[in-house]
């Protein structure tokens, strides 16, 4: 619930709104699990273990910034719903599941954009 104060001369009104329903329970991007998730799929790919080498090819092979790309490997930064999708499809995973939002790792599904 969500509350505000309304003064009305010297009588404060205090009234209440609920939640809409889509934020409910709505879960947010991990960056930690996604952190987890996107290097175990790094490593399964086979791209470098060593740190500059495998940021030079997380930017290649997902067409981001070096910057962005050493972000998202230690879990600073995440991917914006373009770049997690087309990260996602690379992969071969599921977006949600690569950002932490579900538990069900399942094939790669384009999300559908919100209204």
């Amino acid at each position: 619930m969500i509350g505000m104060c309304l003064m009305y001369g010297n009588l404060a009104v205090v009234k209440t709104f609920i939640k809409p329903y889509f934020f409910q329970g709505a879960k947010k991007m991990n960056r930690k699990v996604f952190s987890q998730r996107f290097n175990r799929e790094l490593s399964s790919m086979g791209l470098p273990e060593e740190l500059s080498e495998k940021v030079k090819a997380v930017s290649k092979v997902f067409g981001v910034s070096r910057h962005l790309a050493n972000a998202m490997i230690f879990g600073h930064l995440l991917p914006n719903k373009e770049q997690l999708d087309r990260i996602a499809c690379v992969l071969e995973v599921c977006p949600n599941w690569l950002s932490g939002i579900s538990d069900r790792k399942k094939a790669y599904t384009k999300v559908a954009e919100e209204a």
